[in-house]
């Protein structure tokens, strides 16, 4: 039981460590109100591109699953 207690702890801050990198990282990335209206669509779509973040790939895999997108992360990407 501790175990998994441990196991649930660790992996609750590498996430919160995958967010920071992925605000932090610079590049052709919208404003932080963008970021915000797509980050739920980057970890449920492309998720496999957030660490180390590879935000080409990212962009790429949100626009190929643009019927996926929330309506907020739609009008970032359009």
């Amino acid at each position: 039981m501790m175990r998994n207690a441990v196991c649930a702890v660790v992996a609750a801050a590498f996430l919160m460590m995958s967010v920071d990198a992925m605000a932090q990282y610079s590049g052709h990335r919208g404003s932080k109100d963008e970021q915000e209206a797509c980050k739920p669509d980057v970890y449920r779509l492309c998720a496999e591109f957030v660490m180390p973040p590879q935000e080409d790939k990212i962009v790429a895999c949100l626009k190929s699953k643009r019927k996926e997108l929330s309506s907020a992360c739609k009008k970032v990407i359009d």
